[in-house]
């Protein structure tokens, strides 16, 4: 937390306030996205509403998988809040933290077994991209 706030201190100091603005909202947005992240690690069931999620072509395919799923968005709302700490710091260590917790989010997705609802069949990430490559 005192973190954030030097970081925002700083920012408010050494930037523009539309840049400063546009860095607090996509942080709020990765605070709800840890939050969302969390729920679905623990409780192993998707955020998003029914009605909604009767439209999706793929689901997760089993709890374990929505835990990671979950898991993923965890990881990319911290590369989020080290993309804003780049930006504030201007260190090349964030950019590079952020850059690592993509790559692992997208790992983690790639990782997921999910339901295809069309032909019911299930299958990861990993296994679509090979099947595309072929």
């Amino acid at each position: 937390m005192v973190v954030i706030i030097l970081a925002l201190r700083h920012m408010i100091l050494g930037m523009d306030a539309a840049v400063t603005a546009l860095l607090i909202m996509f942080d709020a947005i990765a605070v709800l996205i840890i939050v969302l992240g969390v729920f679905m690690v623990v409780t192993g069931k998707d955020v998003v509403p029914n009605f909604l999620r009767s439209r999706l072509r793929r689901v997760a395919a089993t709890p374990r998988d929505q835990r990671v799923v979950g898991a993923a968005a965890i990881i990319g709302a911290v590369a989020i809040f080290s993309l804003s700490l780049a930006t504030a710091t201007r260190s090349p260590f964030w950019d590079l933290a952020a850059f690592g917790c993509l790559a692992a989010a997208v790992l983690l997705n790639l990782l997921a077994r999910r339901v295809d609802r069309r032909d019911n069949r299930v299958s990861s990430g990993w296994e679509d991209l090979t099947r595309g490559l072929r």
